[in-house]
């Protein structure tokens, strides 16, 4: 989650989003943050529900569903979710 945070203090979109108009891209990070949550605490609906809004916010970060899906190929027990979020994303 420090992570997460200090990513909000550096990601050129949130930074600017301060200055400048609203981008969407400024919505990413903190749902990136979010669906990461989610996927560790195996809240599927909730997570499919933040991906189908990044989604919404700008097609290419379909790759954050790829991103996650990745992170659960190690593990042998989650294994068929991170296929099912690499093939969905």
């Amino acid at each position: 989650m420090a992570f997460g945070g200090l990513w909000l203090l550096f990601y050129a979109p949130a930074v600017n989003s301060r200055i400048f108009e609203f981008s969407p891209s400024s919505l990413a990070p903190p749902l990136i943050v979010v669906a990461f949550a989610l996927l560790e605490r195996q809240r599927w609906i909730w997570l499919i529900g933040v991906l189908l809004l990044l989604l919404g916010l700008k097609e290419h970060l379909a790759v954050v569903a790829m991103g996650l899906g990745l992170w659960l190929l190690p593990d042998s027990e989650r294994r068929k979710e991170g296929l099912l979020l690499i093939a969905g994303g």
